[in-house]
């Protein structure tokens, strides 16, 4: 054989019979095999999060000793290292079960190449806005948004959800996440996605945002709307008189503002249409216990109650 020939790399050789009745038996040919061998398997992607529900196709690429690629996905065996947080089918699809980390592995002829897979899962959901008044026949869209156990939040589809009002004669709500106002009011809004809940306060109708005390008018601040924080009392007392006049002043970022005065010893009510920061007089200023409720209450940081111009504090 010729020289440098690698004899355990020669599968075979070939022996050319000579013709007939000559007498001469000589190697004149032969056929050298390299065997091409898979080295090493790449697993895509090699890094990955799904949540809890999702799937993932897993592709299995082999790399031979001649730098050759073939697409072994169809005939590797795939395995999860952890079946309780993911699953993976003889395919390659892997399927998301519950929170944790697992290592995908894909195996043909004794050569395996490996991919990591976190699956997360939803812990929380929360409702925007949060705890908001209407008036009543006003409407409030919501959306929804969930939190995974790695702390990443993702806006949730509303029509993914189950929506719900837990008094609908207060307020309705549809599949999308609109609720619709029907009567003063509390409700509280839920949707529901994947098991996991979140919910609001939706208030319609004015609310009682402070009370003064008995028999005294007094200065009503606000430190946030529907937040009693300090209260100033006038020492005048007063008799009950509708034809009386005193004055009001509404601090807001936006205006008009409604006021009413309610008075329920008595019961009377005196309402106010207040469109700027400018004092009003109001007729029928009372003494006795009052409520001072404010609609809208957004912007609102302060009411004032007296009974002169003189008396009040800007």
């Amino acid at each position: 054989m010729g020289s440098g020939i690698n004899i355990s790399k020669i599968i075979g050789y070939g022996v050319l019979s000579p013709p007939k009745g000559v007498n001469i038996s000589k190697v004149v040919g032969y056929v050298v095999l390299d065997t091409v061998q898979l080295v090493s398997i790449a697993v895509t992607p090699n890094t990955k999060t799904l949540k809890a529900g999702e799937t993932q196709q897993y592709t299995a690429t082999g790399t031979y000793n001649n730098s050759t690629t073939q697409d072994l996905t169809s005939v590797c065996t795939f395995t999860s290292s952890d079946t309780d947080v993911a699953t993976i089918a003889s395919g390659g699809l892997a399927t998301a079960v519950d929170d944790g980390e697992v290592t995908i592995t894909a195996t043909y002829g004794g050569v395996s190449g490996t991919a990591t897979l976190d699956v997360i899962t939803l812990e929380s959901v929360y409702l925007t806005p949060s705890n908001t008044t209407i008036t009543e026949g006003d409407t409030q869209q919501y959306s929804a948004t969930g939190v995974y156990s790695d702390a990443s939040e993702v806006a949730l589809a509303a029509a993914s959800c189950t929506w719900a009002s837990s008094n609908t004669t207060v307020a309705t709500i549809d599949s999308s996440g609109f609720a619709v106002s029907l009567a003063d009011g509390q409700t509280t809004i839920t949707a529901t996605y994947g098991g996991i809940s979140g919910n609001t306060t939706l208030t319609v109708g004015a609310v009682v945002v402070a009370e003064v005390a008995t028999r005294l008018f007094g200065i009503v601040s606000f430190a946030t709307a529907n937040t009693y924080r300090d209260a100033t009392y006038l020492s005048k007392r007063y008799e009950f008189n509708p034809n009386s006049i005193g004055v009001m002043q509404v601090l807001a970022t936006k205006y008009p503002v409604t006021v009413d005065l309610v008075f329920p010893d008595i019961p009377y009510t005196i309402t106010t249409e207040v469109t700027s920061k400018k004092p009003v007089r109001v007729k029928g200023f009372l003494m006795e216990a009052v409520e001072v409720r404010v609609n809208p209450l957004e912007g609102v940081t302060a009411v004032y109650l007296a009974s002169t111009m003189e008396e009040l504090p800007i």
